[in-house]
């Protein structure tokens, strides 16, 4: 009895000395992942805002050119164009509204009905790291 203690002892001494190594080989390890994923969402943040600033920098522009051009007397001519081009622009988006209604219809006809219980399987991310 006393000699199954002292083996037992001894192993679980055998295995306390390497388990300091190991968590140490497992924490550097970790802290490596981590300083990894730090990196690549610091990327994808620094991405998702350089094109934020640069959509509303466009949206500025924009603003400030047609405040440039309203501020100028047009022909009748140019009034006329202009009328066109937001006819125009208002059909692109009644078009492109109907397109994006005809492929949800396609895909829900198309696709199995097993396909609907497929969102219990899979999780969604609202970002996708660069």
């Amino acid at each position: 009895m006393v000699n199954m203690k002292y083996q037992f002892t001894n192993e679980l001494s055998l295995q306390f000395q390497s388990c300091p190594v190991t968590l140490m080989e497992l924490q550097s390890s970790l802290d490596q992942h981590l300083k990894e994923f730090v990196q690549i969402q610091q990327k994808y943040i620094a991405t998702k805002m350089q094109f934020q600033l640069k959509r509303y920098e466009d949206m500025i522009t924009e603003i400030e050119l047609l405040q440039t051009l309203s501020s100028f007397p047009l022909s009748s001519d140019q009034q006329n164009r202009i009328n066109q081009l937001v006819h125009l622009q208002e059909k692109q988006i009644q078009f492109y509204e109907d397109l994006l209604k005809l492929e949800a219809r396609v895909s829900i006809d198309f696709l199995p009905r097993s396909f609907d219980e497929l969102e219990y399987f899979v999780t969604f991310v609202d970002y996708f790291p660069v």
